[in-house]
């Protein structure tokens, strides 16, 4: 199965995962399509996490904290460029969309130290772009075509383990990433959450979340 992520090569040179992208600042929010792993669903996810967490926990990354992982589908808005009542519209639109969808198993990892941090990249990748191309027809049936992000050709699913906060030479930790066990863990992905997402503190958290389930989620 593809991942779309490349193999750790050599040299593994991470970048700073923290730059400030375009329009984002300290306090401000944004309402993206995440999958979420607590509970149950996650004990897997959140084994292999805590297997890496201390080989992770080193100067230049910021390891993920249990309750914050996480896999991003889909940037829908910063939260003072759109309204409620639009958020709600959007929220049922994706509900109507994703009731046609199977829930679906996807495996997470082996971990790999590439760009800004470690990731868990995800396979099967086609579960995910097809759940990102109805949330982002989600999007468009609600603000419009013009208002959906990009164009969702560089989507990669993954989560990660942790963000890398400068510019550094990887290669000796990634060698070792690859030896850590368990290397993978096995989730069930049945539904998607609309966050409310910030990113202060070289850290992602949200403070709200709307559910939009995979109509046949219990198969």
């Amino acid at each position: 199965m593809t991942t779309g992520l490349p193999a750790t090569e050599e040299p593994v040179l991470l970048s700073d995962h923290w730059w400030w992208r375009p329009g984002w600042r300290v306090g401000r929010r944004m309402w993206t399509w995440h999958v979420t792993f607590d509970g149950d669903r996650g004990a897997d996810l959140h084994a292999l996490a805590a297997a890496h967490a201390p080989l992770l926990d080193v100067p230049g990354l910021d390891v993920v904290p249990a309750p914050w992982l996480h896999l991003t589908v889909h940037g829908v808005a910063f939260t003072d460029e759109v309204d409620d009542d639009d958020v709600d519209r959007v929220v049922a639109a994706a509900r109507t969309r994703l009731a046609a969808l199977e829930a679906f198993d996807v495996q997470l990892g082996p971990a790999v130290l590439h760009g800004g941090g470690a990731l868990l990249p995800a396979a099967p990748a086609e579960p995910f772009h097809a759940l990102q191309r109805e949330l982002r027809a989600a999007v468009a049936d609600v603000l419009g075509p013009d208002r959906v992000e990009g164009d969702g050709a560089g989507f990669r699913p993954h989560v990660s383990l942790a963000y890398s906060n400068r510019a550094w030479d990887a290669t000796a930790l990634a060698e070792r990433v690859r030896a850590v066990e368990p290397a993978v863990a096995r989730v069930r992905v049945s539904e998607a959450q609309l966050i409310r997402l910030g990113r202060d503190e070289h850290l992602y958290r949200w403070d709200a979340a709307h559910p939009a389930p995979l109509g046949r989620s219990a198969r």
